[in-house]
């Protein structure tokens, strides 16, 4: 049976507690690992896709930053299944891991097709249900890819 992101996955309730916390700074210490860090640098900083096209060049497995767009979305996609079977406070998460939004913004206007071409259809869906849940994710998910276009605009012209 497919996860559904429109569906309500549990939720870890109340006020989050020392494992709770415990997580964040080991989902913390994974970010800071070197090569997750050069990972996230590239997909954060210098990959700003504007087609599908832009996104399948990523695809070719010789491509040496292939292996940077899986780590960070397979880091997640890990990340937002804790939080999805209740094994991570959901509000403790949100406050600590902004960037989960911002890359599934990234790649939100491909999803569907990235899916069908490449992944599947489980690809990135518990990041997609644990931001479809947030009574504002879509409007986040809106802010933010303004922002990546701004971003990727203003790189385009520094050229």
């Amino acid at each position: 049976m497919m996860p559904n992101p429109e569906k309500k996955a549990p939720i870890k309730a109340g006020v989050p507690d020392h494992e709770d916390v415990n997580i964040v700074l080991k989902l913390y210490d994974m970010r800071r690992e070197t090569v997750m860090r050069q990972a996230r640098d590239f997909v954060g900083l210098e990959w700003f896709p504007a087609s599908f096209e832009d996104f399948s060049k990523l695809m070719d497995f010789g491509n040496p930053k292939n292996a940077y767009l899986r780590q960070v979305a397979s880091y997640w996609e890990m990340s937002a299944t804790f939080v999805n079977m209740g094994a991570l406070h959901e509000e403790l998460f949100w406050n600590t891991n902004g960037e989960a939004i911002f890359f599934y913004a990234k790649i939100e206007p491909f999803l569907e097709r990235v899916r069908k071409e490449f992944f599947g259809p489980l690809f990135l869906i518990q990041l997609e249900t644990l931001i479809k849940r947030r009574a504002d994710g879509a409007e986040r998910v809106k802010m933010v890819q303004e922002r990546i276009r701004k971003i990727s605009e203003m790189k385009r012209t520094a050229r």
